[in-house]
């Protein structure tokens, strides 16, 4: 089974991390201005317009080892962030953070910053224990999922940064409306005509294992 495949058949909600899974019908994340060419979007957060992608390699029919990112467009200094290496990165480090939004934080935190985000975070949770509903359960339900291919990561901050400060992020090609809103000249995407973003469809099946 594919990995994204694996994803969407997981018949636990996985809302309380962050994650609806896209099916393809709920929203059209090709409308976003910063939405990349040839993204994958495999779920979002279901509030403005923040979803996570993949851009595969070249050299990855089955999505396992290309990058994950998350796309924010309300956020037009951080409208794009790389956050995991690859799939089971992404799933190692939601499953230790609890929540994928977490994630996109941290390209505009310092560490300071970001462990005060926690400790305020923490709190919130604390004094509001409703939001805390299924998140056990989905957390249970992405280990096991993925039980032979997570890891266990110490330091999300460190280990997030690490990977953004290597990539460079000039390779990511968007469409010609990015461009235009940046002021930014780039001929190659201007010129083209059309704007190839890929959506992941789960199938019914899939999702019902």
């Amino acid at each position: 089974m594919r990995t994204l495949d694996k994803f969407a058949a997981i018949p636990t909600d996985l809302e309380p991390l962050g994650l609806i899974r896209y099916d393809g019908m709920d929203n059209d994340f090709r409308r976003y201005w910063c939405a990349p060419v040839n993204a994958i979007t495999f779920a979002h957060e279901g509030v403005d317009g923040v979803h996570n992608c993949i851009i595969p390699n070249e050299d990855d029919p089955t999505l396992e080892h290309s990058p994950i990112y998350t796309v924010n467009p309300a956020d037009s200094d951080h409208c794009i962030s790389i956050i995991a290496a690859n799939f089971y990165d992404f799933i190692s480090l939601v499953v230790e953070v609890k929540f994928a939004g977490i994630l996109e934080n941290i390209n505009r935190l310092t560490k300071e910053q970001y462990l005060e985000f926690l400790q305020e975070t923490a709190q919130y949770h604390r004094d509001n224990p409703e939001i805390m509903v299924g998140v056990p359960e989905a957390v249970a339900a992405l280990s096991e999922a993925f039980r032979d291919n997570i890891k266990k990561i110490d330091g999300v901050y460190d280990h997030v940064k690490e990977l953004q400060d290597k990539t460079d992020m000039a390779n990511i090609k968007y469409s010609a409306e990015y461009y235009d809103a940046l002021g930014i000249t780039n001929n190659s995407i201007k010129n083209t005509e059309t704007h190839e973003h890929t959506t992941v469809m789960f199938r019914q099946e899939a999702k019902d294992g």
